[in-house]
């Protein structure tokens, strides 16, 4: 009995490894949305048995907090310091813009993202690290670490998934205000929801700016007020 020719045998299935199934995720995630992430899924998607994918994770939780890190990772892979805290810092919070607006459908679990992420510690050392060498205390570091991060986070994530076509809709609402009773939105409504880099970029500039002044300036962050425990 002879053996079949390698053209004659069926084809394999490249075996499962948590790195294939992250990028499956991904490309289906990016595809049709967080919603058609299952397990079950992924393994049709793979062409292995779904069982396979709980090899390599426990559940949907854990391989989604595999693919924010991983999409995330990606910001600090790529970031090179320059030496100047201002220009490390636009570059890193642009850096991880660009992330969430390449993968519009995934947008919210990286903003939202419940465990803490390996990647998230990463970029967070390069930001605080520079704000800190820029001159500021440890607790105004901290804070402003926590500024830039809800702001890139909570814009960036908004922009990615709102549609093209909402902005349209903004913009000719402003359009049409009578400018008797809404003179200043009427004045400046060829101006609204043109472009949301540049109005990313501006609000970016404007924390750096106010940190720049912290650090000319030495002062000292009020403390958060506290909560008393009920």
């Amino acid at each position: 009995m002879t053996r079949p020719t390698a053209a004659e045998r069926p084809p394999t299935t490249p075996r499962l490894s948590r790195a294939r199934i992250v990028d499956a995720c991904i490309e289906l995630g990016d595809r049709e949305g967080l919603d058609a992430i299952t397990l079950r899924r992924l393994g049709l998607e793979l062409g292995a048995d779904p069982t396979a994918v709980y090899r390599h994770f426990r559940d949907k939780d854990e391989l989604l907090a595999a693919v924010a890190d991983r999409l995330l990772a990606t910001v600090a892979d790529r970031f090179r310091r320059t030496g100047d805290w201002r220009r490390d810092l636009r570059r890193i919070v642009l850096g991880a813009r660009r992330v969430y607006m390449a993968h519009p459908r995934l947008a919210a679990l990286l903003a939202t993202s419940p465990d803490p992420l390996p990647s998230n510690q990463r970029i967070a050392e390069v930001v605080i690290g520079a704000l800190r060498g820029a001159g500021l205390s440890d607790r105004e570091a901290a804070i402003g670490f926590e500024v830039l991060e809800d702001y890139t986070a909570g814009s960036s994530a908004l922009d990615a998934e709102v549609e093209s076509g909402t902005a349209n809709a903004w913009r000719a609402s402003f359009a049409a205000l009578p400018e008797d009773r809404f003179p200043n939105a009427a004045a400046v409504a060829p101006h609204l929801y043109r472009n949301d880099e540049a109005a990313f970029a501006f609000g970016l500039d404007l924390l750096l700016d106010a940190l720049e002044r912290r650090v000319h300036a030495g002062a000292s962050t009020p403390a958060p007020t506290e909560r008393s425990p009920r």
